[in-house]
């Protein structure tokens, strides 16, 4: 009889949020996973890929392992607040709630993620694109480190138009060397920015600043020869004083 008493009361709630989008956090930064828990547990109970975060029985808050000192743990929402992320901190994360013998487990899934890094923009240029002539073409190429999940999104951004993807194929010349492309790099929290400037992509033709320091050398030390002679010179040929 107690027994069908308590299976009558005992009523489980199983939920799946793996159909939801990653919760994403910036590495070293803080992350809030939000939960659907809408009136106060009696019992809560936090674990990362299977391992116990935190626990709240009722009475007591019991924070495990590396998570100690890292979290904080909303006891009306059981929302749950994770600290000075890191990469390990990715995965799945699942809660335990008890409310009046009513059971309910909610899945999670958290990707830690750095912010992105500045892009850089180099240009190839085509075999017959030596010079500025009008037509010419070119491809530039934008790139930004990442060391973690999920891809990078790149956007090229010219004279109000948008392309996707990393590589933009532009046009050389005269009337088209003063064209910026701004290529834009994004995860799901942050992005960052870079210009590039047609005229850019054609070889640097001036003195590079060490050839132009060696020539200054080089004149500087001809001069002080120079003077050295001339004095040399005019020592040797003084008229000696008749006694």
């Amino acid at each position: 009889m107690a027994r069908r008493w308590f299976l009558v009361f005992f009523i489980v709630t199983f939920s799946l949020v793996s159909g939801e989008p990653p919760i994403y956090g910036i590495k070293g930064l803080n992350v809030t996973v939000k939960t659907q828990v809408s009136e106060r547990p009696d019992s809560i109970l936090w674990k990362h890929n299977r391992n116990k975060v935190v626990e709240y029985d009722g009475n007591q808050e019991y924070v495990y392992g590396s998570f100690d000192g890292r979290v904080t743990l909303d006891r009306l929402s059981a929302e749950l607040i994770i600290k000075e992320l890191t990469y390990e901190d990715s995965g799945e994360y699942e809660l335990e709630v008890y409310k009046n013998n009513n059971f309910q487990q909610l899945l999670y899934n958290v990707e830690v993620i750095d912010k992105v890094t500045k892009p850089t923009i180099t240009c190839e240029m085509s075999n017959s694109s030596t010079s500025n002539t009008d037509g010419n073409q070119a491809t530039l190429n934008c790139f930004a480190e990442s060391r973690q999940p999920p891809p990078l999104k790149f956007e090229w951004i010219s004279n109000g138009e948008t392309v996707p993807g990393p590589k933009l194929e532009i046009t050389l010349g005269r009337a088209y060397d003063n064209e910026e492309y701004k290529c834009v790099v994004s995860n799901p929290l942050t992005n960052e920015t870079a210009t590039f400037t047609a005229k850019d992509c054609y070889p640097d033709k001036s003195p590079s600043v060490s050839v132009i320091v060696i020539l200054i050398f080089l004149f500087g030390i001809c001069v002080l020869a120079a003077v050295l002679a001339l004095v040399f010179r005019k020592k040797n040929w003084c008229p000696k004083a008749v006694i």
